[in-house]
């Protein structure tokens, strides 16, 4: 059982990586997106991307406090479920326009804004942090997540 809870909070030992392990979990969850968006288009990879983020950010907060122990850290750096959770909520385009435009676009703006978003982490995120288990491991990354979606609109929509 520690093995698949292994798998899940490493997102498949992405956080494993030696150095910006929630960087590379990001990305990681971007080339899932790039993946669902060959056969999804519209609505669907919306759909999708949204409810994959749901679902990683519900298990994140599930095995939160197992991998606190199992990784010896409150909020242990290979425990990167969260940052999948984050970057494919951040990857919900539910406009006309962002539905419209070249997938890879909409993957790197959003990429580049909750990367920013996780790092600086604006409120109510910093605060979400503080909060026991996997609560306060993967609520973070989910606001993070939210902040990002939402920039990722206003860049397509007001500046690009």
């Amino acid at each position: 059982m520690d093995r698949l809870r292994e798998l899940a909070a490493t997102f498949f030992y992405l956080g494993e990586f030696p150095v910006a392990s929630g960087t590379v979990a990001s990305l990681g969850a971007c080339a899932l997106y790039l993946l669902a968006a060959l056969r999804l288009n519209g609505w669907g990879l919306s759909v999708a991307a949204g409810a994959a983020g749901a679902a990683f950010a519900i298990l994140g907060i599930a095995i939160g406090h197992w991998g606190q122990v199992y990784f010896k850290q409150r909020d242990p750096r290979q425990f990167v479920l969260d940052e999948a959770a984050g970057q494919l909520i951040a990857l919900v385009g539910v406009t006309p326009l962002l539905m419209a435009l070249p997938r890879w676009k909409v993957a790197l703006a959003a990429f580049v804004f909750f990367r920013v978003f996780d790092v600086i982490k604006p409120f109510p995120a910093g605060r979400a942090e503080r909060l026991n288990a996997g609560w306060g491991i993967v609520l973070d990354d989910v606001a993070a997540g939210l902040y990002a979606a939402a920039a990722t609109h206003l860049w397509f929509h007001c500046v690009a």
